[in-house]
């Protein structure tokens, strides 16, 4: 495919729309379907960047042994249990930080980090400006990353359109038709050899789509501490 740029996010919605979903029903719906699976592939080959392959589970099943509360003046508190039922309750950032520096590999053994990914997709909301749903959603992750347009416009322009990437490409393309039985282009499938090129793409450009993300925790923490966590976290004694 012939290298184009696309213009910011509304010549990506137009060129999904118009190239890669013009004979379906509702391009422009089949287009906002895209550019959320786009956002969350991102978001997951940002965090394997940091070399957390072994230390990421998909929108898992399991229930964090740190819970979130409120008390009585609405601040958000965090709980979390011993081998005894005998509760520790804490400012909740304090109790992962806590839970994260700790050594002992039962309090480590339940512990669940959650990140949430999302992006306006051209709207009028910024993660300096976020609108009601945006907040309820900053208070459901322990961290909330926030995908800029033009982060997301670049990768498109990148790894799909340029044809630098011809295994993502060709993933891209055949997720979108008929005859594909299994989407090759999903954050929890995706085609082995488009797998090799985004692992390249985003280790190479890794402080690039570090820039794109912001970091929305619920005490404005920066994206550098998310990182610190986690390493943290993936270094301590976990039971097995």
């Amino acid at each position: 495919m012939e290298e184009r740029e696309l213009g910011g996010i509304e010549g990506l919605q137009g060129w999904l729309s118009r190239d890669v979903f013009a004979r379906t029903k509702s391009p422009r719906k089949a287009a906002g379907r895209a550019l959320g699976t786009l956002v969350e592939i991102m978001a997951y080959y940002v965090l394997l960047s940091w070399g957390l392959r072994d230390s990421i589970s998909i929108e898992t099943r399991t229930v964090s042994s740190l819970q979130k509360i409120r008390d009585g003046r609405g601040n958000h508190m965090g709980i979390i249990y011993d081998d005894y039922n005998k509760p520790t309750i804490g400012p909740y950032d304090h109790m992962v930080s806590r839970i994260v520096k700790s050594s002992d590999p039962k309090t480590l053994s339940k512990f669940i980090m959650s990140v949430g990914i999302m992006s306006n997709h051209g709207n009028w909301i910024t993660s300096s400006k976020p609108n009601k749903e945006l907040r309820v959603l900053q208070q459901s992750y322990d961290w909330l990353l926030f995908l800029t347009d033009r982060g997301l416009t670049c990768f498109v322009e990148e790894a799909i359109m340029s044809g630098q990437y011809p295994a993502t490409q060709s993933a891209f393309y055949s997720s979108h038709t008929k005859e594909s039985r299994q989407n090759p282009f999903t954050k929890s499938n995706m085609d082995y050899d488009a797998h090799i090129e985004l692992v390249c793409y985003f280790t190479q450009n890794m402080l690039r789509a570090e820039g794109w993300l912001d970091a929305m925790s619920l005490h404005k923490r920066p994206l550098g501490d998310l990182k610190r966590q986690v390493w943290e976290l993936r270094g301590n004694a976990w039971a097995q």
